[in-house]
């Protein structure tokens, strides 16, 4: 036995008949209505019980804010949810994505799929390759590939973000724009409980960050002729929480970091660092040895606009 239990969702009163249901291709996503929840805690273990409308109950490590329903992938619980909730399957969007870049006239070069954790997935699509650009301190053209980046998840952790994908040719780094308008976020959310409405969103989102791709490689030559402070790299490294080990690896790159313990308390850049797209450059080929794939997506998504955030907060130099 337990040694508390506490009820956090009352049974719903009258018949539950909240199950929905939708499958592909041999994948079974459903959303089931909470009848009720009932925290158990046993020492210093507590998991949620969680029972449906089908009188069966699941348990669950965390349940999330308002939980109205219980999402289960091929019948597993994956996380609760709100009313409009609407599970989206990856295959469903891959092939709304590719169908969006044909129809604009931009048909995937290369296509990468990866899982950065249990139940997430992205999906990244090459569209021009060998594309030059006169960045850098010396305005050298250097050769980039871009495209398209698009995620989502069964356990709402992340819900569909459709990025702007940049690749230095040069040393092979990679970045994920979700700023300067090329981000589009979409939660599956949706009043209707359509799922077509969502994907519409996300195949006009394609379309806008494929159109204002212009303004990131603006950007790109922005950074290129503003030298960072060493008060703006102080500020950039404590909003990107980077470790110890991964500040050794910036080392050779030019940006120096020194820790009281695990507080970073002081950053200084030496020659190696002329611009703010040195910066750039350095904290993506840092991300490419870090511990994990999700740790790596995350150091490389919307670095450059947290760049440029940082310099507006503290002025360079």
């Amino acid at each position: 036995m337990s040694d508390a239990q506490a009820l956090l969702v009352p049974p719903a009163n009258g018949e539950a008949v909240g199950i929905r249901s939708r499958q592909l291709d041999g994948e079974l996503l459903e959303t089931k209505e909470i009848k009720e929840i009932v925290l158990s805690t046993q020492g210093n273990r507590k998991e949620y019980l969680v029972r449906v409308v089908d009188g069966t109950t699941h348990r669950m490590l965390k349940v999330n804010q308002n939980p109205h329903y219980l999402i289960l992938y091929n019948g597993q619980p994956m996380a609760t949810c709100s009313d409009n909730y609407v599970p989206l399957f990856n295959a469903e969007i891959e092939k709304c994505a590719m169908n969006a870049m044909e129809k604009i006239g931009y048909p995937p070069l290369e296509v990468v799929k990866t899982n950065d954790r249990k139940n997430q997935w992205r999906m990244t699509a090459t569209l021009q390759k060998d594309f030059e650009v006169p960045v850098g301190h010396f305005r050298n053209g250097e050769m980039f590939n871009w495209g398209v980046t698009i995620t989502n998840s069964y356990d709402t952790s992340v819900g569909v973000h459709v990025m702007m994908y940049m690749y230095r040719q040069v040393c092979s780094n990679g970045l994920f724009a979700w700023g300067l308008g090329s981000v589009k976020h979409f939660l599956h959310i949706e009043k209707e409980l359509k799922h077509t409405a969502i994907l519409s969103k996300i195949e006009n989102g394609i379309a806008r960050v494929v159109d204002e791709r212009s303004l990131f490689f603006k950007g790109l030559d922005e950074m290129s002729k503003v030298y960072p402070s060493q008060q703006q790299m102080k500020l950039l490294l404590k909003r990107l929480n980077i470790r110890k080990y991964e500040a050794a690896i910036l080392s050779p790159h030019g940006i120096n970091v020194k820790f009281d313990k695990s507080e970073l308390i002081d950053v200084t850049l030496d020659s190696k660092v002329n611009s703010e797209y040195d910066v750039l450059n350095a904290l993506t080929a840092m991300s490419k040895e870090t511990s994990t794939t999700a740790r790596q997506f995350e150091l490389q998504s919307g670095l450059m606009e947290k760049i440029i955030a940082t310099r507006n907060a503290v002025p360079p130099a």
